[in-house]
C-alpha cells in the first residue's frame, strides 16, 4: 500500500476533490474514468472519478463531489492533513484510521480511455452503472479544462486588440464582451459564443466539473466560430 498525507485546502474541503502530487501519480491509472473511493473505514467503496486532463501537468485529480466534501467537512478541519492510501491503480482510501476494516479489492484491468461526463456522484458499487460514452476514431477528443482556459485566454487577447476604448480597471472579461458588443465592435452572435466559452471555462475551473461530450462539442464549435470571426477581421490567432 502507498500512503501519503493530503493538505486539505479550502477548495478541496468545500468542493470534494483533490489533486495527487507528482510523487505519487505513478501509482494511479493513467486513464480518465471511474475510481473506487473508500471513505474512512468503510468496507465497501463508492465510485468517484479520476481525471488526468484536469491539470496541466497531467497529474491525477480525484473527484468525490458532495459526498466527499461532506466527509471532509464532518471529519477534518480546513488546512488539516488527511491520510490517503492508494490501494490499487483504481482504488483509494481517504481518511482511514489504523486498524480499520480492510477492503476486498477485485483484480481489475486499466479501463479504456473514455470521455469524462462531468464529476460522477459517489454511489455504491452494488448499483448498476450506465455504460460510458464511447469515442469513435473519427470524432474529436474530449474538450479539457486546459483547452477551455486557452480558448478563454485567446478571446481576451482578441478583445484587447479590437478595443479602442478605455476599459475600467476592474472590468471583467464578460463585462468587456458586453461593452464591445453594445458598441458594435463585436457582433451580438459572436459575443454570445464568446460568453459560452468563458462560462464553460468557469464551470471547469471553479466548480471542478468536466463537460459532457455534447457540451464539449458546443465549446469546440464556439471556438471555431470565434476563429472564423477573427480571420474575417484580419486578426492573426
Amino acid at each position: 500500500m502507498i500512503n501519503f498525507n493530503l493538505r486539505l485546502g479550502d477548495t478541496y474541503w468545500s468542493k470534494g476533490f483533490f489533486n495527487v502530487s507528482v510523487d505519487f501519480q505513478r501509482y494511479l491509472t493513467v486513464t480518465d474514468g471511474p475510481i473506487e473511493i473508500f471513505l474512512g473505514d468503510e468496507a465497501k467503496p463508492r465510485v468517484g472519478r479520476i481525471s488526468r486532463s484536469a491539470n496541466r501537468n497531467a497529474t491525477p485529480r480525484i473527484f468525490g463531489n458532495k459526498p466527499l466534501a461532506d466527509f471532509f467537512q464532518e471529519n477534518f478541519k480546513r488546512g488539516g492533513l488527511v491520510p490517503i492510501e492508494i490501494i490499487s491503480l483504481e482504488a483509494i482510501r481517504i481518511g482511514g484510521k489504523a486498524g480499520g476494516l480492510q477492503a476486498v479489492i477485485k483484480p481489475v484491468g486499466t479501463p479504456p480511455r473514455v470521455p469524462s461526463r462531468g464529476p460522477v456522484a459517489l454511489v455504491s458499487t452494488t448499483k448498476s452503472e450506465a455504460a460510458p460514452e464511447q469515442w469513435s476514431s473519427h470524432r474529436e477528443p474530449p474538450v479539457t479544462a486546459l483547452d477551455l482556459a486557452n480558448w478563454r485566454r485567446a478571446v481576451a487577447h482578441l478583445l484587447a486588440r479590437v478595443d479602442t476604448g478605455s476599459p475600467p480597471a476592474d472590468e471583467s472579461l464578460g463585462g468587456r464582451i458586453g461593452r464591445l458588443s453594445r458598441a458594435g465592435v463585436v457582433p451580438r452572435e459572436v459575443a454570445a459564443i464568446m460568453r459560452a466559452i468563458t462560462e464553460m471555462r468557469n464551470v471547469t475551473e471553479y466548480e471542478a466539473r468536466q463537460l459532457s461530450v455534447k457540451q464539449g462539442a458546443v465549446a469546440r464549435s464556439s471556438w471555431e466560430a470565434v476563429k472564423e470571426w477573427a480571420r474575417a477581421k484580419g486578426l492573426e490567432m
